[in-house]
């Protein structure tokens, strides 16, 4: 997606001006009538001002969204950015709120959602299909399911809802860009979607550590368009030693690099700037991963993240233990998401900062990353009780979400240690710049994803080509598959 705006201090100060949000930890200005300074001025000024809605009484209607919440899977991977019961505080549920409150009081309308297990979200959009339920407005589901969804016949084709407009800001571009497909869109992103941006990779790295070595300020190299994986796996090696001296690389260790799960490889893959399919200039998918940088990407990939240099959950058998290598100051990067900076605050008693990954050489254009497979993007069921009404709630919703909780949400991971870092908030503002939505993962073409996230990091070798060779047939099948069941859909 593009930024909304720079990060900056500038913006947060007049951000949150406007919004007259407390600071963590404060005291809310929440009125014994239910209500706040801040919803009544907004409602009356009219908070849709510039978004190209006219106010509408929707007669007390209820938009319910389908939301995600930690399941039996035991990881919390809910949605966060949809409800919030009261304030408590914490400044991204207080922005959510009062954004709500604000909505609900102008347009006459509730605002909920009906929370399910994370592992049950695609299961619970077929089933309240193929039931008739029209009980969800708006629905979250994984990246990795949406597209399987889609191809079943269980979204409403997003393009043809009433008043949204994806040429704005608050939309998610490349996300939209590379989702639709033939005229057609069933999931998208804007700046309502934050469980998307919460998901995305980024690195965060041990500023204690890089002074120690006498590494330097790498947000300056990323400036530069320097930070590549070459300067990275030279970074790497710089710093893993055996600091017990019983000649083996075990967790009481230092390290290069803490790998966030098996799948990171597909990351380094996309912030080289892969994809494994895209749409040519006629909109047709074609299959574009077997190529020389991804050949030259997972070598060096493979050369960093050797046991010698790199800790990883699946060599340890244990996620805690690997991260916690990081965390007790022994590792100078780690391999994480953006909800990984945000909770580094309390977590770390060293100094850190965040960093786009590198990419594949210096002269690739810009800084890529892409949300996991477990980053949430909203779609609407195909039996959706009112599509207008969900076209305009959602166009709301991410226009005020624009100048609201998302800046909130930036504001709080640029946190570190409690202290804006202004270093940090650019390298998320550059790395959230290039975020990329491979079709080839969203609709799982040919199982290619599993040559990355699965084939690849077992092993020790570079085995893509062959691994290429016997997917690519299935690969080019399910892309006229995709087409077929799409026009199936017509």
């Amino acid at each position: 997606m593009k930024p909304k705006r720079p990060i900056s201090l500038m913006l947060l100060a007049i951000v949150l001006a406007s919004t007259t949000l407390p600071s963590c930890g404060g005291e809310s200005d929440v009125q014994e009538s239910g209500t706040t300074d801040t919803t009544q001025q907004a409602a009356e000024t009219n908070a849709l001002t510039g978004s190209g809605l006219e106010v509408r009484d929707w007669g007390g209607k209820t938009f319910n969204v389908m939301t995600s919440k930690p399941g039996s899977d035991g990881h919390s991977f809910r949605n966060f950015e949809v409800y919030a019961t009261e304030e408590n505080g914490d400044i991204v549920n207080d922005a959510v709120y009062r954004r709500n409150m604000t909505l609900e009081t102008l347009l006459n309308v509730n605002i909920t959602e009906t929370p399910i297990p994370t592992e049950l979200t695609g299961g619970d959009i077929r089933q309240a299909v193929l039931a008739g339920d029209q009980m969800y407005d708006l629905a979250f589901a994984r990246s990795y399911e949406v597209g399987q969804l889609a191809l079943e016949g269980n979204l409403y084709d997003m393009n043809q809802l009433e008043y949204v407009d994806y040429t704005k800001d608050w939309w998610d571009k490349l996300v939209i860009e590379n989702a639709e497909v033939e005229g057609k869109l069933f999931f998208a992103s804007s700046a309502f979607d934050l469980h998307a941006k919460k998901r995305t990779y980024m690195l965060l790295y041990n500023t204690d550590l890089a002074v120690k070595y006498q590494i330097g300020n790498i947000a300056d190299t990323v400036r530069e368009g320097k930070w590549t994986i070459d300067k990275q796996i030279e970074y790497v090696k710089l710093v893993s030693s055996d600091l017990n001296g019983d000649s083996k690389m075990d967790l009481d260790d230092q390290y290069g690099l803490v790998l966030g799960d098996m799948k990171d490889l597909q990351y380094y893959f996309v912030a080289a700037g892969g994809k494994i399919a895209k749409k040519d200039e006629n909109g047709k998918i074609q299959l574009t991963m077997n190529n020389d940088r991804t050949i030259q990407l997972i070598d060096k990939y493979l050369k960093m993240s050797g046991p010698d240099y790199t800790v990883s959950p699946s060599r340890f058998k244990s996620y805690d233990d690997s991260y916690a290598v990081f965390w007790r100051g022994h590792a100078l990067f780690y391999d994480g998401i953006l909800s990984s900076v945000e909770s580094a605050s309390s977590r770390a008693n060293f100094d850190y900062k965040a960093l786009p990954l590198p990419k594949l050489d210096e002269e690739q254009r810009q800084y890529y990353t892409m949300m996991d497979n477990i980053g949430l993007l909203f779609c609407v069921p195909v039996n959706a009780p009112d599509p207008e009404f969900t076209g305009y709630m959602l166009e709301a919703l991410s226009y005020v979400s624009d100048s609201t909780t998302l800046p909130t949400y930036y504001e709080k991971c640029c946190k570190i240690k409690s202290v804006y870092d202004e270093d940090s908030a650019e390298m998320i503002d550059i790395a959230m710049s290039g975020q990329i939505c491979d079709i080839g993962f969203l609709y799982n073409i040919g199982g290619l994803a599993s040559i990355l996230n699965s084939d690849i990091p077992s092993g020790t070798k570079n085995t893509f080509m062959s691994r290429y060779a016997a997917r690519e047939e299935k690969a080019k099948q399910n892309i006229a598959d995709i087409y077929e069941k799409l026009n199936e859909l017509s």
